[in-house]
């Protein structure tokens, strides 16, 4: 959660200096896209360190 936070965060910084210019709304839409693949992610890291862990423990 503290690594979205800080993802998050800078999103914010980018968005309220590049692509916000005058377009109310469109920082709520760059983070819903931002988070939907972020999500993504993380869900394949998860995946990899499960499988990982399960090969592990049969080689045990």
């Amino acid at each position: 959660m503290l690594a979205w936070r800080a993802f998050a965060a800078v999103n914010t910084f980018i968005g309220a200096t590049l692509l916000n210019k005058g377009k109310a709304g469109s920082d709520s839409v760059v983070k819903t896209v931002l988070f939907f693949f972020y999500e993504r992610a993380w869900a394949q890291v998860s995946r990899h360190i499960l499988l990982l862990a399960v090969a592990i423990h049969s080689d045990l």
